[in-house]
């Protein structure tokens, strides 16, 4: 099933994306548009979601903002797991220019290697162009495909 834009609108989504070099990582969505490659199936963002979720935690994340009480988020977690974590900016102008700041970074990053094939078939649809989430702290939306 899509996920329509009234869905969007109205609930705060976790998905993901992978970028060149393989690196994964986590969004929060914040009640805004999702990548058209996330909302093309629900199920396909939720089975992500629950994979993620039941991973071990691997490493502790550097983290990248300083939120005081972000240890016990979801990007915290997330970022334990592996994964580079992003949020949503409060600062959104347009469709096309949300930003989304990084959270927390793995100190182990998790890649598309280390995943099974059926989660790795999903994560390749959704790509950060021309760019490395090890580098970039803040990620526009119009840089993921």
């Amino acid at each position: 099933m899509e996920i329509t834009i009234q869905h969007q609108c109205a609930y705060d989504f976790d998905w993901f994306a992978v970028d060149n070099d393989g690196w994964i990582a986590h969004f929060t969505s914040g009640a805004t548009r999702l990548p058209g490659s996330v909302a093309v199936s629900l199920e396909d963002n939720k089975l992500l979601l629950d994979f993620f979720k039941q991973l071990p935690f691997i490493c502790k994340p550097f983290e990248d903002t300083d939120d005081s009480d972000s240890e016990s988020c979801c990007w915290y977690c997330m970022a334990c797991r592996g994964l580079a974590s992003y949020d949503i900016s409060d600062e959104c102008v347009g469709d096309s220019l949300f930003e989304y700041h990084r959270m927390y970074s793995p100190e182990k990053p998790l890649n598309i290697s280390d995943v099974p094939d059926e989660i790795a078939v999903i994560l390749k649809r959704t790509v950060l162009k021309n760019e490395t989430f090890a580098i970039k702290s803040m990620i526009y939306f119009n840089d993921i495909d």
